[in-house]
């Protein structure tokens, strides 16, 4: 799985346990929804690679570590 890929699953898996829609997200990023729904696709012909900083502002606006998103699947489902 690509690095984005894993990414992408790691901020929807927080959302669901946060229980917060893309759309809070969005407000509290300050983005329109529809520019987070892109980024967050899970579409394979949307690749898009996140940059540090985008990663970042997701963790601060989700409250947690950006580790949370960098570590590998495994080490989120346990």
């Amino acid at each position: 799985m690509a690095l984005s890929q894993a990414i992408k699953d790691s901020i929807h898996a927080e959302l669901t346990r946060q229980q917060i829609s893309q759309r809070e997200l969005a407000r509290r990023l300050g983005v329109r929804q529809e520019y987070l729904w892109s980024r967050l696709s899970r579409s394979e012909k949307a690749v898009v690679e996140f940059r540090p900083d985008e990663i970042e502002r997701i963790a601060d606006a989700l409250g947690v570590p950006v580790a949370l998103f960098l570590a590998p699947a495994e080490e989120r489902a346990a």
